[in-house]
């Protein structure tokens, strides 16, 4: 005897055959096309495909390349279950849609410092120096000869000589959110790594700071929720700019950099007016 497939209403109202001879739709595991394809959850979502600036079919089929690549090197940002339906032109038929937050999780920079890392590790694991040296390379200081700050051996350089500038350096860099500085000195203190530096990198840190510190002095009474919801929205910012880059647009209007953050801000729940000139300091001392 023949079973014929039952056609069923899906979320996004297309009416698809169900495998199933009971013709249930309702208790199937299907993709609910009017949630986000990677998290699941509702809200504020973007559709590629309802963009009248870009090629919604292109930014489908980018992402799911870069699911697989992410899938290939076993570093999954979070875990996705398209259901057996991670193809393009499915995607582009239900119009699928996401979470601006989850798509930046695969952006193609992210999956470079991925592979990056996945590369020193097995570089590490073949070398045969010393456990002083494979530290030190490990957390990105490749040449300790060179400068911590512009990573230039040219030109007068000097040696940290005292706990106090580890110390000091240290802080101004967790203040500034500088991965990159604290990956260079994360091996020892200062003294103990022989880190080198150019008086005037270190002086223009410094003044950069004390810039920063002023320029944030009238939010110090923000609670801890706030500054890490601020956090979050920057980071996702300089994501963006990341993500535009990599696609050949070099030049960013303040304006729009501006609205872009206090749109993601007021999504985040957090209504403040922020201060372009603020705003372009920490992008200019980030980017």
């Amino acid at each position: 005897m023949k079973i014929k497939n039952a056609l069923i209403n899906r979320p996004c109202g297309f009416l698809c055959e169900c495998p199933f001879p009971c013709g249930l739709g309702a208790l199937c595991h299907l993709m609910d096309w009017q949630l986000c394809v990677i998290c699941g959850g509702g809200g504020n979502l973007k559709c590629p495909a309802e963009s009248n600036q870009k090629n919604g079919l292109e930014v489908y089929r980018n992402f799911l390349h870069s699911v697989e690549e992410f899938e290939a090197v076993q570093s999954l940002p979070v875990s996705v279950d398209f259901k057996g339906e991670g193809n393009a032109e499915v995607f582009m038929k239900h119009r699928a849609k996401w979470h601006k937050s989850c798509h930046l999780k695969f952006a193609l920079s992210k999956l470079a410092r991925v592979k990056q890392q996945l590369g020193k590790k097995r570089s590490l694991g073949a070398s045969d120096e010393g456990t002083r040296k494979s530290k030190r390379t490990s957390v990105g200081i490749q040449d300790q000869a060179s400068c911590i700050f512009c990573s230039v051996a040219s030109g007068k350089l000097h040696n940290c000589t005292t706990l106090t500038l580890d110390h000091d350096l240290r802080q101004m860099a967790t203040d500034f959110q500088d991965t990159r500085l604290l990956a260079r000195i994360s091996g020892g203190d200062l003294v103990a790594i022989e880190a080198k530096y150019h008086f005037n990198c270190l002086s223009a840190y410094k003044s950069k700071h004390r810039s920063v510190q002023r320029a944030e002095a009238d939010n110090s009474n923000h609670s801890n929720d706030i500054k890490i919801i601020e956090a979050q929205a920057f980071a996702e910012l300089l994501s963006h700019m990341e993500t535009n880059v990599e696609t050949g647009n070099f030049i960013f209007r303040l304006s729009e950099l501006h609205f872009l953050y206090q749109e993601r801000l007021h999504d985040l729940g957090v209504d403040v007016t922020v201060n372009k000139t603020r705003l372009k300091l920490r992008l200019q001392f980030l980017w």
